[in-house]
Order: C-alpha cells, then sequence, then structure tokens
C-alpha cells in the first residue's frame, strides 16, 4: 500500500486560536491517518505565549516512499512514507526559508542570508549537508527541482539554472527574453 501525505492545520485548535500543524499519513485505500508526526507544545494554551514563538512544520517534499520536513525553527527530519517510522533527525546550520525539493539522492533547499540567496545540498540517505550553493545576485528564485540526473535546476525572473548537485558547480544557465512563471516551468 501507498499513503498520502498531508499538513493539517486544522484539527488541533488551542483555546489561544493559534493552530498546530501535524504531518500525517493516510491510507490511500481508506482514508484513514496511520501516522503522525508532530506533537501538541505544551506552553500552547499559556496566553502569555506568542503562537509564533512555537516552532511548525514550514516545508515538505515527498519522493518515492521518503518524506522530508523541515520545522521553521531549523530542524529536518526524514521518514517512511508508508509507516511514519523516522529515518533520521538534523539540526540545519540554515533554516529552510522556502523551496524544498527531493530526489532519490539529494534534498535541496532555498536558505536566505542576508541578500544572498543560497541552496543547501543534502544527502538524502543521512541527511548530512554537503555543499551550499551561492546563486548569482540577479533576483529571488521562485522554483526549484532536483533532476533524476542530479541536476538543481532554480529559476529566477529572468533566468534558470542548472547546478551539479554533487559537486555544486554551475553546468547551465538560460536567460529569458521574456519573465518565467512558475506555471510554465516543468521537470
Amino acid at each position: 500500500n501507498h499513503y498520502a501525505f498531508v499538513t493539517d492545520t486544522s484539527a488541533d485548535t488551542s483555546p489561544n486560536n493559534s493552530t498546530v500543524i501535524y504531518i500525517t499519513g493516510q491510507s490511500d485505500e481508506t482514508g484513514w491517518v496511520v501516522w503522525k508526526l508532530g506533537e501538541y507544545p505544551a506552553d500552547l494554551d499559556n496566553p502569555a505565549i506568542d503562537p509564533e514563538w512555537i516552532s511548525s512544520w514550514s516545508a515538505v517534499a515527498v519522493c518515492g516512499e521518503r518524506l522530508v520536513a523541515a520545522r521553521d525553527r531549523g530542524d529536518m527530519v526524514c521518514l517512511e512514507l508508508p509507516t511514519g517510522r523516522i529515518l533520521w533527525k538534523t539540526s540545519l546550520a540554515r533554516p529552510v526559508a522556502d523551496l524544498l525539493v527531493m530526489s532519490e539522492e539529494y534534498i535541496a533547499y532555498r536558505a536566505s542570508q542576508q541578500q544572498t540567496s543560497l541552496f543547501c545540498v543534502l544527502d538524502c540517505d543521512t541527511g548530512q549537508t554537503l555543499r551550499t550553493i551561492r546563486l548569482p545576485a540577479e533576483g529571488s528564485p521562485f522554483w526549484a527541482a532536483l533532476s533524476p540526473e542530479g541536476l538543481l535546476i532554480v529559476a529566477t525572473a529572468k533566468t534558470v539554472y542548472a547546478f551539479d548537485a554533487q559537486t555544486g558547480r554551475q553546468s547551465w544557465r538560460v536567460r529569458a527574453s521574456e519573465a518565467n512563471y512558475a506555471s510554465t516551468l516543468q521537470l
């Protein structure tokens, strides 16, 4: 059996109207929840605690039978999609800003550092950070993908870049005469 995932933002709401985010695995045969990742924070019901201080899941990616999820405070977990069994956990040196993508070999995500866009590349089997790729300063990336051949492909408004995920070197780039749109980019 294969299982789907959802980010559940409505099942548990605390008295102070903040929402606890869980990631759940559901049977594609019955729709029933078969595993749940996340916990109800002990301080969430305290009215003196700002809900923004509570860590929540901010990004999720799936490849094959694995799911990776990142919290907004800088930790990441990889688990088996059918069972919810945790394969590894890691603390990231740079938290995920957005654009979390995954292939059979690599995980990549955008991490912002002041005005610079960085992509961090991790080993999919261990969660170990392999390298950081600094994008040229010509616009903010809005789309990313990892190809089966190991290329990290990143799009900005006017340029699409491809970087070798293993070495970090730029393989190619294509400048557009018109703006790139996420709806027109497919891998």
